[in-house]
């Protein structure tokens, strides 16, 4: 149900555990979750988000990394919430670091095929 923002300062602890479990969730869940942490940011003062996130912070971290892969369609809306968090979200990282998955490929660099037609001069 919707509330006014002033109404749940109170139990803003709590919700910000349920907003880091539907990050986590299936189909829409994780896009209004988005929606909802950047309208707190854009609407709260930084320290009292702070505090709100203290308890639950290296999950909503994980969360938020976990949705940053080349193939989601939140990324986007992922890097938003991110920046708005300014240089907070770098301090939280210095506790954890995101379990990123990625390949080595050790033998191919940057490979670029030129080929040219044989008629060029």
């Amino acid at each position: 149900l919707p509330a006014q923002l002033n109404n749940l300062i109170g139990l803003m602890p709590k919700l910000m555990r349920l907003v880091v479990q539907a990050l986590q969730g299936p189909d829409e869940l994780p896009k209004m979750a988005l929606h909802t942490l950047e309208l707190w940011f854009d609407s709260l003062n930084p320290e009292f988000l702070e505090a709100a996130m203290a308890e639950v912070v290296q999950e909503l971290m994980g969360a938020l990394w976990a949705l940053l892969t080349p193939t989601s369609q939140l990324r986007f809306k992922v890097l938003t919430v991110l920046g708005k968090l300014g240089g907070r979200n770098r301090r939280f990282l210095q506790h954890q670091q995101p379990r990123l998955e990625y390949r080595s490929n050790p033998e191919h660099g940057l490979r670029l095929i030129l080929t040219f037609r044989p008629n060029t001069s």
